[in-house]
Protein backbone atom coordinates (compact mmCIF):
# COMPACT_ATOMS: atom_id res chain seq x y z
CA UNK A 1 0.00 0.00 0.00
CA UNK A 2 1.63 3.45 -0.88
CA UNK A 3 2.25 5.63 1.76
CA UNK A 4 1.59 9.32 1.05
CA UNK A 5 3.57 10.34 3.84
CA UNK A 6 6.97 9.29 2.18
CA UNK A 7 6.33 11.16 -1.30
CA UNK A 8 8.14 14.15 -2.23
CA UNK A 9 6.49 16.22 -4.51
CA UNK A 10 7.65 14.78 -8.00
CA UNK A 11 5.98 11.67 -6.29
CA UNK A 12 2.73 13.27 -5.40
CA UNK A 13 2.50 13.91 -8.61
CA UNK A 14 3.21 10.85 -10.46
CA UNK A 15 1.43 8.89 -7.61
CA UNK A 16 -1.82 11.04 -6.81
CA UNK A 17 -2.91 13.98 -8.73
CA UNK A 18 -2.51 12.29 -11.98
CA UNK A 19 -4.50 9.36 -11.76
CA UNK A 20 -7.27 11.31 -10.03
CA UNK A 21 -7.17 13.76 -13.12
CA UNK A 22 -7.23 10.36 -15.59
CA UNK A 23 -9.32 9.13 -13.78
CA UNK A 24 -12.02 11.81 -14.10
CA UNK A 25 -11.40 12.16 -18.18
CA UNK A 26 -8.90 15.13 -17.89
CA UNK A 27 -6.63 15.02 -20.85
CA UNK A 28 -3.23 15.62 -19.14
CA UNK A 29 -2.01 16.09 -23.04
CA UNK A 30 -4.22 18.61 -23.95
CA UNK A 31 -3.19 22.01 -22.76
CA UNK A 32 -6.60 23.26 -23.77
CA UNK A 33 -8.04 21.82 -20.54
CA UNK A 34 -4.44 21.51 -18.00
CA UNK A 35 -1.52 23.22 -18.56
CA UNK A 36 1.23 22.97 -15.58
CA UNK A 37 3.29 25.17 -13.60
CA UNK A 38 1.91 28.43 -15.24
CA UNK A 39 1.23 32.04 -13.20
CA UNK A 40 -2.45 32.67 -12.71
CA UNK A 41 -3.79 36.14 -11.79
CA UNK A 42 -5.14 36.47 -8.54
CA UNK A 43 -3.83 33.17 -7.14
CA UNK A 44 -1.33 33.06 -4.12
CA UNK A 45 1.04 31.03 -5.42
CA UNK A 46 3.66 31.83 -2.38
CA UNK A 47 6.67 30.14 -1.39
CA UNK A 48 7.11 28.87 -5.02
CA UNK A 49 8.01 31.30 -7.53
CA UNK A 50 4.37 32.49 -8.02
CA UNK A 51 3.36 29.23 -10.04
CA UNK A 52 0.96 26.71 -9.71
CA UNK A 53 1.38 22.95 -10.62
CA UNK A 54 -2.00 22.27 -12.31
CA UNK A 55 -4.54 24.63 -14.26
CA UNK A 56 -7.67 23.20 -14.67
CA UNK A 57 -9.63 25.13 -17.46
CA UNK A 58 -13.45 25.35 -18.68
CA UNK A 59 -14.33 24.79 -22.24
CA UNK A 60 -14.61 28.53 -23.15
CA UNK A 61 -10.73 28.67 -21.43
CA UNK A 62 -12.00 30.14 -17.61
CA UNK A 63 -10.25 28.42 -14.98
CA UNK A 64 -11.92 25.54 -13.18
CA UNK A 65 -9.63 24.86 -10.88
CA UNK A 66 -5.69 25.16 -9.34
CA UNK A 67 -3.95 21.90 -7.65
CA UNK A 68 -1.06 22.51 -5.42
CA UNK A 69 1.10 19.59 -5.11
CA UNK A 70 3.13 20.71 -2.43
CA UNK A 71 -0.09 21.39 -0.75
CA UNK A 72 -0.61 17.57 -0.63
CA UNK A 73 2.99 16.94 0.11
CA UNK A 74 2.89 19.54 2.93
CA UNK A 75 -0.29 17.36 4.16
CA UNK A 76 1.40 14.30 4.21
CA UNK A 77 4.70 15.92 5.97
CA UNK A 78 2.18 17.10 8.39
CA UNK A 79 0.51 14.23 9.14
CA UNK A 80 3.82 12.46 9.56
CA UNK A 81 4.97 14.52 12.24
CA UNK A 82 1.57 14.79 14.39
CA UNK A 83 1.94 11.15 13.61
CA UNK A 84 6.06 10.98 15.08
CA UNK A 85 4.69 13.62 17.64
CA UNK A 86 2.12 11.56 19.28
CA UNK A 87 4.16 8.56 19.79
CA UNK A 88 7.08 10.16 21.31
CA UNK A 89 6.75 11.06 24.92
CA UNK A 90 9.35 13.91 25.00
CA UNK A 91 6.44 15.90 22.84
CA UNK A 92 3.57 14.79 24.48
CA UNK A 93 5.19 15.88 27.86
CA UNK A 94 5.83 19.11 26.66
CA UNK A 95 2.23 19.56 25.29
CA UNK A 96 0.92 18.99 29.12
CA UNK A 97 3.37 21.60 30.13
CA UNK A 98 5.59 19.14 31.98
CA UNK A 99 9.29 19.28 32.19
CA UNK A 100 12.01 17.73 29.81
CA UNK A 101 15.51 16.81 30.41
CA UNK A 102 18.65 17.87 27.88
CA UNK A 103 18.60 13.78 27.33
CA UNK A 104 15.18 13.76 26.08
CA UNK A 105 15.50 16.45 23.72
CA UNK A 106 18.57 14.84 22.29
CA UNK A 107 16.84 11.75 22.22
CA UNK A 108 14.17 13.84 20.20
CA UNK A 109 16.21 15.03 17.68
CA UNK A 110 17.79 11.55 17.31
CA UNK A 111 14.72 10.23 16.44
CA UNK A 112 13.93 13.16 13.85
CA UNK A 113 17.05 12.72 12.51
CA UNK A 114 16.14 8.69 12.32
CA UNK A 115 12.35 8.99 10.93
CA UNK A 116 12.62 12.35 8.76
CA UNK A 117 16.04 11.96 7.15
CA UNK A 118 15.82 9.18 5.11
CA UNK A 119 16.09 9.40 1.74
CA UNK A 120 12.39 8.12 0.52
CA UNK A 121 10.70 10.88 2.62
CA UNK A 122 13.17 13.45 0.88
CA UNK A 123 12.53 15.72 3.91
CA UNK A 124 15.59 18.23 2.56
CA UNK A 125 15.70 21.95 3.20
CA UNK A 126 14.99 22.73 -0.56
CA UNK A 127 11.82 20.50 -0.08
CA UNK A 128 10.74 22.00 3.66
CA UNK A 129 10.97 26.05 2.16
CA UNK A 130 8.83 24.96 -1.05
CA UNK A 131 6.46 23.58 1.04
CA UNK A 132 5.99 25.48 3.72
CA UNK A 133 8.04 28.57 2.79
CA UNK A 134 10.65 28.50 5.54
CA UNK A 135 14.00 27.77 6.33
CA UNK A 136 14.70 25.85 9.64
CA UNK A 137 17.69 25.52 11.71
CA UNK A 138 17.49 21.89 12.50
CA UNK A 139 14.74 19.36 12.58
CA UNK A 140 13.33 20.30 16.03
CA UNK A 141 12.80 23.71 14.80
CA UNK A 142 10.67 22.20 12.10
CA UNK A 143 8.20 19.72 14.55
CA UNK A 144 8.42 23.28 16.48
CA UNK A 145 6.90 25.18 13.58
CA UNK A 146 4.58 22.14 12.10
CA UNK A 147 3.07 21.83 15.76
CA UNK A 148 3.58 25.07 16.95
CA UNK A 149 4.95 23.54 20.31
CA UNK A 150 6.09 27.01 21.95
CA UNK A 151 7.74 24.87 25.18
CA UNK A 152 10.09 22.90 22.46
CA UNK A 153 13.66 24.82 22.58
CA UNK A 154 15.15 25.96 19.19
CA UNK A 155 17.78 23.21 17.52
CA UNK A 156 20.74 26.38 18.53
CA UNK A 157 19.65 26.60 22.21
CA UNK A 158 19.47 22.54 22.46
CA UNK A 159 22.88 22.69 21.26
CA UNK A 160 24.06 25.29 23.54
CA UNK A 161 22.68 23.90 26.76
CA UNK A 162 24.07 20.25 25.73
CA UNK A 163 27.79 21.91 25.50
CA UNK A 164 27.05 23.91 28.93
CA UNK A 165 26.71 20.44 30.51
CA UNK A 166 29.43 18.52 28.62
CA UNK A 167 31.36 21.80 29.88
CA UNK A 168 30.78 21.53 33.27
CA UNK A 169 30.35 17.73 33.87
CA UNK A 170 34.05 17.79 32.97
CA UNK A 171 35.11 20.17 34.77
CA UNK A 172 37.27 22.30 31.76
CA UNK A 173 39.69 24.98 32.35
CA UNK A 174 39.18 28.19 30.41
CA UNK A 175 41.72 27.40 27.53
CA UNK A 176 39.46 24.05 27.15
CA UNK A 177 36.33 25.84 27.51
CA UNK A 178 37.19 28.45 24.76
CA UNK A 179 38.14 25.22 22.74
CA UNK A 180 34.68 23.68 22.74
CA UNK A 181 32.76 26.73 22.05
CA UNK A 182 34.72 26.99 18.68
CA UNK A 183 34.03 23.43 18.25
CA UNK A 184 30.24 24.34 19.29
CA UNK A 185 30.20 27.28 16.89
CA UNK A 186 31.87 25.59 13.69
CA UNK A 187 29.51 22.40 14.72
CA UNK A 188 26.42 24.70 14.11
CA UNK A 189 27.99 25.87 11.15
CA UNK A 190 28.81 22.59 9.25
CA UNK A 191 26.54 20.23 11.00
CA UNK A 192 28.23 17.91 11.20
CA UNK A 193 32.20 17.37 13.08
CA UNK A 194 35.31 14.64 12.34
CA UNK A 195 38.31 14.64 14.77
CA UNK A 196 40.37 15.41 11.52
CA UNK A 197 39.00 18.98 12.19
CA UNK A 198 40.26 19.44 15.22
CA UNK A 199 43.37 20.00 13.46
CA UNK A 200 42.23 22.71 11.10
CA UNK A 201 41.38 26.64 11.34
CA UNK A 202 40.25 27.83 13.36
CA UNK A 203 41.42 25.37 15.68
CA UNK A 204 44.93 25.93 14.43
CA UNK A 205 45.02 29.08 15.94
CA UNK A 206 45.32 27.73 19.37
CA UNK A 207 48.62 26.08 18.41
CA UNK A 208 49.71 23.46 16.38
CA UNK A 209 47.79 20.06 17.17
CA UNK A 210 46.32 22.17 19.96
CA UNK A 211 43.66 19.55 20.49
CA UNK A 212 46.31 16.77 21.88
CA UNK A 213 47.33 19.45 24.17
CA UNK A 214 44.03 20.44 25.63
CA UNK A 215 42.52 17.08 25.71
CA UNK A 216 43.11 13.20 25.88
CA UNK A 217 42.56 10.62 23.75
CA UNK A 218 38.89 9.96 25.22
CA UNK A 219 37.83 13.30 25.71
CA UNK A 220 38.29 13.90 21.90
CA UNK A 221 36.00 10.93 21.92
CA UNK A 222 33.79 12.22 24.15
CA UNK A 223 33.76 15.44 21.82
CA UNK A 224 32.93 13.36 18.74
CA UNK A 225 30.14 11.48 19.88
CA UNK A 226 28.44 14.59 21.81
CA UNK A 227 28.78 16.30 18.08
CA UNK A 228 26.77 13.14 16.60
CA UNK A 229 24.35 13.06 18.95
CA UNK A 230 23.28 16.71 18.17
CA UNK A 231 23.36 15.81 14.18
CA UNK A 232 20.11 17.90 12.77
Amino acid sequence: MLDVSQLNEAEVHYNLIDPQLKNARWNLADRTQISFEVPVDGYDTSPINDITDFCLYRNNGEILAVIEAKHTYRKSVEKNIEQLAQQHTTTARLKSGEKVSLQDLIALEETLETELSREEFNLTDDNILKAFGVRVGGLVDFLKFVLKLEALPYYDEIVQQAFDAFILEHLYNADQTRFLRIVQTVFMQKRKMEEADLYDAPFSNFGMNAVEKLFTNDDVKEIIELTKRLVA
